[in-house]
């Protein structure tokens, strides 16, 4: 759809990227990450799955996703989403993160996935007021 866009910026020297994007029809299937995705949608509703939850993040809410946690995403209604998301490297390489969860032990940082709505937060934290 040419209504749909995305816009991508790395920052190598702090190994992060941030993804901006609007989709309507556009939808991930389930995939992981190996770092924290940790974003807001700015517009619409955005839906998705992750550690057998099904969550619906309206504009406003702020959505946290662990590293090589299952998820996938789409839009929650027709008019469709738009989100800002940055994407934070680990500290730990895949090999060695992978025998910590083997051992039954989480990451050193390990964040509720959720989709929690705080528009207020959301936009001091992103600075949405100049969007």
């Amino acid at each position: 759809s040419p209504k749909e866009w995305t816009r991508l910026t790395r920052a190598t020297d702090v190994n992060c990227d941030l993804l901006q994007a609007r989709f309507i029809d556009h939808s991930y299937d389930r995939h992981i990450h190996c770092g924290y995705a940790i974003g807001v949608v700015t517009h619409g509703v955005e839906s998705f799955w992750c550690d057998g939850s099904t969550y619906h993040a309206p504009a406003g809410s702020i959505v946290t996703v662990n590293p090589y946690a299952v998820h996938d995403g789409s839009s929650g209604i027709a008019e469709g989403f738009a989100y800002r998301r940055s994407l934070i490297a680990t500290a730990l390489p895949p090999c060695r993160m992978s025998a910590l969860q083997f051992l039954g032990a989480r990451s050193p940082l390990w964040l509720a996935s959720m989709a929690a709505v705080n528009p207020l937060c959301s936009r001091r934290s992103w600075g949405l007021s100049r969007f």
